[in-house]
């Protein structure tokens, strides 16, 4: 299997004149476009070649399939995959995220491309990724996201062990004292993922952390039934690094609880940009706290920058402006507990005193939620 480390694949039914663009852009950041009209040509150029990084149009048919094959491929693990979006819409990054997109492209310029294929291309990783969190025991009906959860765990630096039913879970379970954390879909067969993680903490004695993944719709239904200690639940429909940041709620109770403020799940569409600078680039939030946030980009740039943020805070139609300071950027690595993307401090004093106040409102309404209803 040859390796090429300026080749990027570019996937997806671009006319003419967006090809050249975006093949101009890939060679300006240092690459050298492969471009794949379909997912099918796309999975095929991957057979013959560990490229760069690969773009994804996410208007393709089957992306979402070829990118769910991607991640269960060994050899292409460490491979950073951006997608392409065709308009500025919350739930179409929520989604790319939720596929295990490494980030996601709105509007698509030939700056913001040429700047992550540079990234790209500097990377230059094999994806070996030593385990040393324990084991993650992941029973899921589709493998498509087994494989997505189980690239996500890997590269955090667990051991995996998979499952299609109870009775798998079960088997692989022999050395649950060894397990850090289970991963379990509520509709696992045959009884569902409550009953098969009761089932297992009876039979074997062990209280392993779990998260159980829902429907969408059944978050806030199952969530006030669930009984069990140390269970954690989160949407399907979530991105898929959600659950690292559930895992490290439950595993670490302790830095937890002593923050000054805890740091809750929120997803939602974000513009940012140096201080100062009239165009803005667009992210994901992953997490928030009182005084901080954490977005979601590869394009972070460095840190102890100053940077202004808009969003909407949680239960709120109207968005805010903030304004910060980098304290913590997560670029390319073949490991990581968190996403890519960049963690903002909060410059109080700085930001609209009705903004800021708008911005802990919510996040003090989400606090009241329950952080288990995630």
């Amino acid at each position: 299997m040859e390796s090429m480390r300026t080749q990027v694949i570019v996937v997806g039914a671009f006319g003419e004149e967006s090809r050249e663009r975006i093949r101009s852009a890939v060679l300006a950041g240092g690459g050298e476009a492969v471009l794949c009209g379909c997912a099918e040509q796309g999975q095929a150029a991957l057979v013959q070649v560990v490229p760069a990084g690969l773009l994804l149009d996410w208007r393709t048919p089957g992306g979402r399939e070829f990118l769910g094959w991607m991640r269960g491929e060994p050899r292409l693990f460490a491979v950073p995959v951006v997608v392409l979006l065709p308009s500025l819409d919350e739930r179409s990054f929520v989604e790319a995220y939720a596929s295990a997109a490494d980030d996601a492209l709105v509007p698509v310029d030939d700056g913001s491309i040429a700047r992550r294929v540079g990234l790209m291309t500097r990377f230059g990783s094999d994806g070996r990724v030593i385990p040393n969190q324990g084991r993650a025991l992941v029973a899921h009906v589709e493998i498509r996201r087994r494989r997505i959860i189980g690239r996500l765990f890997r590269r955090a630096g667990f051991d995996l062990s998979f499952a299609s039913d109870r009775d798998e879970l079960r088997a692989a379970s022999h050395d649950l004292q060894r397990s850090s954390v289970l991963v379990v879909d509520e509709d696992l067969p045959p009884d569902g993922g409550l009953d098969a993680i009761r089932r297992l903490r009876s039979d074997t004695g062990e209280r392993v952390p779990a998260i159980v993944i829902v429907r969408s719709r059944d978050v806030h239904r199952i969530g006030p039934l669930t009984d069990l200690e140390s269970v954690a639940v989160t949407s399907a429909g979530a991105p898929a690094d959600n659950l690292l940041f559930l895992t490290n709620e439950l595993l670490r109770p302790d830095i937890r609880d002593i923050r000054s403020s805890p740091r809750l799940l929120y997803s939602t569409l974000c513009a940012f940009r140096r201080a100062g600078d009239l165009v803005s680039a667009y992210g994901l939030t992953y997490n928030i706290s009182r005084d901080g946030l954490y977005v979601r980009t590869m394009d972070a740039g460095p840190s102890e920058l100053d940077i202004w943020v808009e969003l909407r805070p949680p239960h709120a139609e109207r968005a805010i402006h903030l304004r910060g300071r980098v304290i913590w950027v997560q670029g390319l690595s073949s490991t990581g507990l968190a996403p890519l993307g960049l963690g903002i401090r909060i410059v109080g004093e700085d930001c609209p005193a009705a903004d800021l106040d708008a911005y802990r409102d919510g996040y003090q309404r989400l606090r009241e939620i329950g952080r288990e209803f995630l």
